[in-house]
């Protein structure tokens, strides 16, 4: 089974492509599931061999593929695996993609593969997204008014600066909603600079009354200035499908 996710609108494809993943890990708890970059040649020959291996032990599996279908080494091997998997119900195929379709990939927009595309928000959808996200986080329209006719369709950079006001202007109402009753500051300390130990005991705390997304950008808005630029690039990586909060907070700390 393929599910085809293309078009230049990242955040709305990423998200659809999270969502995909979460339902089917509730749906089958034996799920085998590994994500591939098809522009790293590691990825692409650890992908071959996840798709074609046959398992005893994983009778359902699920492959995340990002990336430029035109970074492949060999584009018919690729499509050849594809095809193969059409009809595969112990397969689950997810490619995410800004890549027009090619002819030879043409298959993908057609049954059996379950597609949609992620078009750039233009207009009133744009307007409707914009006023949509800055109401859940109790920001006035008005302080991103000059970023909403010169990023039109940009819902990553838009999203970035809508969390940076909501962390500057909400910073200390945000750590007093958290639902436990930790030291909130010290603990974030302790996840930036103490040892391991405490490192790992801080954030088992924090993750079991909060969502990582939460803690990742309080942690960033606390950490040195030297340290936003790897903070950045980590933000960067989850947005683009390629990690998960809680795996780059565990990295941070490592």
């Amino acid at each position: 089974m393929i599910i085809f996710l293309n078009g230049p609108d990242v955040y709305h494809r990423q998200q659809k492509q999270k969502e995909i993943v979460e339902q089917y890990k509730k749906k089958h708890s034996n799920l085998a599931l590994q994500k591939f970059d098809l522009e790293t040649k590691a990825d692409w020959l650890k992908f071959k061999d996840f798709a074609t291996a046959q398992s005893l032990f994983d009778n359902l599996k699920m492959a995340v593929v990002t990336g430029s279908f035109s970074e492949l080494e060999d584009e018919k091997e690729f499509k050849k695996i594809l095809q193969s998997q059409l009809e595969n119900k112990n397969f689950y195929l997810v490619i995410s993609t800004n890549d027009k379709v090619k002819k030879d990939f043409s298959f993908l927009l057609n049954k059996p593969v379950i597609s949609q595309e992620f078009k750039l928000l233009t207009g009133a959808a744009w307007k409707k997204f914009i006023e949509a996200e800055v109401k859940k986080r109790d920001i006035p329209i008005s302080k991103i008014q000059n970023l909403i006719s010169s990023s039109e369709g940009d819902c990553v950079g838009l999203i970035n600066e809508i969390e940076k006001l909501s962390l500057s202007d909400n910073f200390q109402s945000q750590v007093s909603s958290l639902k436990f009753k930790a030291d909130f500051f010290g603990a974030i300390q302790q996840i930036a600079r103490g040892d391991l130990k405490a490192k790992l005991s801080n954030l088992e705390i924090l993750l079991e009354n909060d969502d990582a997304a939460k803690v990742f950008n309080l942690l960033a808005y606390t950490v040195q200035p030297e340290e936003q630029i790897r903070m950045a690039d980590y933000d960067a990586a989850v947005k683009s499908g390629k990690l998960e909060y809680e795996e780059v907070l565990l990295d941070f700390m490592l």
